[in-house]
């Protein structure tokens, strides 16, 4: 059984030692994949999986594989943009950034400031109300958007009553809300 991904032209990509190293205009992603019963080969403009016996565990791993290397060129040529929202009705929040840190103070009055610290690849701007986290991998910019979603998470209180956070609005272009 064979699936085949195809190449865009301002898109490099290589595969050596069983990692796979994708270069586009944004920047290059690196994933190592392997699969003792699938063979990864590049010709053609094409990123060929091809697998022996056609197993349904087999398939399952090629659709896996599939997947993420269509995230990873998609990734170099146009990015990944996750948008979040403060919402703040009992208490102005005051969110900033310095580096790779977010810093949220005077969330539900609280005085010393809640931070987070993201990877260098992801890229993050605060305009007004608007959080935006960018970059080239998928996984970790949605882990960076959800680090700081979690980072404002309330327990202790009626979430009808108290819905104070940043919250997650849009992912990957997609709408949530």
């Amino acid at each position: 059984m064979e699936k085949k991904v195809a190449i865009p032209k301002d898109v490099t990509v290589a595969y050596e030692n069983n990692l796979l190293i994708v270069k586009g205009k944004l920047g290059e992603n690196k994933k190592e994949l392997f699969k003792n019963t699938i063979s990864i080969t590049i010709e053609d403009g094409f990123v060929t999986l091809t697998s022996l016996n056609a197993t349904k565990r087999e398939k399952m791993f090629q659709g896996t594989f599939e997947s993420i290397i269509k995230s990873m060129i998609k990734g170099v040529s146009e990015g990944f943009n996750y948008k979040l929202k403060v919402c703040s009705s009992h208490f102005p929040m005051t969110v900033t950034t310095k580096e790779n840190t977010l810093s949220v103070k005077n969330f539900l009055g609280e005085k010393i400031a809640r931070l987070v610290k993201v990877p260098s690849s992801v890229q993050l701007k605060v305009s007004g109300d608007i959080i935006e986290v960018s970059g080239t991998d998928k996984a970790i910019v949605g882990a960076a958007a959800g680090k700081i979603e979690a980072l404002t998470r309330i327990t202790d209180r009626d979430k009808r009553r108290f819905q104070d956070g940043i919250y997650i609005i849009e992912k990957a272009g997609k709408q949530i809300i």
